[in-house]
């Protein structure tokens, strides 16, 4: 089934529920590792087709995703004032290095450069 009869039929058995993929990963990211495996079999889906699915639907693969997802929520915590190693141990990344290599691999500049004060 394509991206776009999901959209329109997303009770469909064969289509990924987005919003509970995001949730279950949402859920799962604060405890550490996210497996592909797990999402896949909280959505009933084999692993080959929530993998497909993941990518059609959301527009970029599982392990990506989650990288994006943590990234997101380390800069909410940042925006409350916490410190980069806090943001990224609530981020799933195990420290903050780990936090700045991200942040140079997926916008290809250094995680210093974004936080200069002006």
């Amino acid at each position: 089934m394509t991206a776009r009869r999901c959209r329109q039929a997303p009770d469909r058995a064969d289509c990924i529920p987005n919003t509970r993929a995001a949730a279950s990963i949402d859920r799962l990211i604060p405890m550490g590792s996210v497996r592909l495996a797990a999402v896949a079999e909280e959505s009933r889906l084999s692993l080959g087709r929530f993998r497909h699915l993941f990518a059609a639907e959301i527009g970029m693969p599982f392990q990506r995703f989650v990288l994006w997802r943590r990234l997101i929520i380390a800069f909410d915590e940042l925006g409350m004032r916490r410190s980069a190693t806090e943001a990224a141990h609530m981020a799933g990344f195990s420290d903050s290095a780990h936090f700045a290599r991200t942040i140079k691999a997926m916008f290809g500049i250094r995680a210093s450069d974004l936080f200069i004060e002006s």
